[in-house]
């Protein structure tokens, strides 16, 4: 995803726990314990090879991520199938 903002020596990644919930966790820890869980609506988060142009610096780059919403994830709906908007999200919240 990019580098961590607390540490800034290690990169965040997300990473899924053995229940299947997603998190945003930086690789140096345990020294640096920054992290961040998703909502439950999330099935699936993968990071993609294309880089944010707004959070992307000589610092290092920030990749953007596709999210893949669960079953009736958006009530009340009720949709029978999982939701891939096709978006490509960065997931540091640049909001751009």
């Amino acid at each position: 995803m990019g580098k961590c903002f607390s540490c800034k020596l290690n990169n965040l990644t997300v990473k899924k726990t053995k229940a299947g919930k997603y998190f945003v966790g930086c690789e140096g820890y345990p020294s640096c314990k920054t992290s961040g869980f998703f909502n439950e609506a999330i099935k699936s988060i993968n990071i993609l090879d294309k880089q944010c142009k707004n959070c992307s610096t000589n610092a290092g780059p920030v990749y953007l991520s596709r999210i893949v919403f669960a079953n009736n994830s958006f009530l009340p709906l009720k949709l029978k199938s999982s939701i891939d908007l096709g978006l490509h999200i960065c997931l540091l919240d640049c909001d751009k």
